[in-house]
């Protein structure tokens, strides 16, 4: 079944055994782990950290909970998926004044953004 296969695989990129554990490294509660359990699905923001395991077997550091991979923000430059993006200071700055919630969001929004434009 594709929906154990994918739990067990968050499991293993992670390192944890349980889905507390798997709630806990997720940012997530333990409940909507259950919710995936009640659905039968991994919501789709974790299939590219599913992906990305099942072909590299990689770990965790270089990507996101969003399932975006991310080399990191060095020097005012971005790196996701191989390709590499100048930041203006100035945007970094203002990025760092954001609460996590927001960061996070305008960094899944400007990171699907990057990835439409290399489709």
């Amino acid at each position: 079944m594709k929906f154990k296969e994918d739990l067990r695989i968050l499991k293993q990129y992670y390192g944890v055994f349980n889905n507390k554990e798997l709630a806990k490294e997720l940012g997530i509660t333990e409940s909507a782990v259950d919710g995936w359990n009640r659905r039968k699905s991994v919501p789709n923001k974790y299939q590219g950290i599913i992906k990305h395991y099942r072909e590299t077997r990689e770990p965790k550091n270089n990507i996101n909970n969003n399932g975006i991979m991310v080399n990191g923000i060095n020097n005012g430059k971005l790196q996701i998926h191989n390709h590499t993006y100048e930041l203006d200071n100035k945007l970094c700055d203002l990025i760092k004044e954001l609460s996590p919630k927001r960061k996070e969001y305008y960094f899944y929004k400007i990171s699907a953004e990057l990835l439409e434009d290399e489709r």
